[in-house]
């Protein structure tokens, strides 16, 4: 696989190292090794796939793309920042990441509206600093506005 993505990266094609481990079986490859590739050539749609395929886990991935949106230039922060968003979409509404990838398994979706877990990750990273998620934190029951509710 490192040689693949090197080979790749050499012709400064990541976008189909992306497109190849999408449609690999997870279990086949080395899962240290692929996330640690991923990191080191900025393949955050794959490092979000990789999460939550291969460990079910969604809120990791996003905790990541928050610390390194917090340190992007401009130009890739936007891209990075319209990644998460469509990510955080998709889990809202049961959709697997990457597009195309199906649904979110049922036994997990309970969790990503957890007040306690995925929602409370969104807010508390997103608007760390700002004086009314402090408020929100406090007065929210159940399902939040994030998810279109009230």
């Amino acid at each position: 696989m490192q040689e693949l993505v090197e080979h790749y990266s050499a012709k400064g094609w990541l976008q189909r190292v992306e497109q190849c481990v999408l449609h690999m079986d997870i279990s086949s490859l080395d899962f240290n090794q692929v996330v640690r590739l991923c990191r080191e050539h900025g393949l955050y749609s794959t490092l979000v796939y990789l999460f939550n395929k291969g460990l079910n886990d969604y809120r990791a991935p996003l905790e990541e793309l928050f610390e390194v949106l917090q340190n992007s230039q401009k130009d890739s922060a936007v891209a990075l920042g319209y990644r998460m968003l469509v990510y955080l979409k998709y889990c809202f509404i049961g959709l697997a990441f990457a597009p195309g990838r199906g649904t979110i398994p049922p036994k997990i979706k309970p969790l990503l509206y957890n007040k306690h877990d995925f929602k409370f990750t969104v807010l508390i990273n997103v608007h760390r600093n700002h004086p009314g998620v402090e408020a929100f934190l406090q007065n929210s029951s159940g399902r939040s506005s994030l998810l279109g509710e009230s």
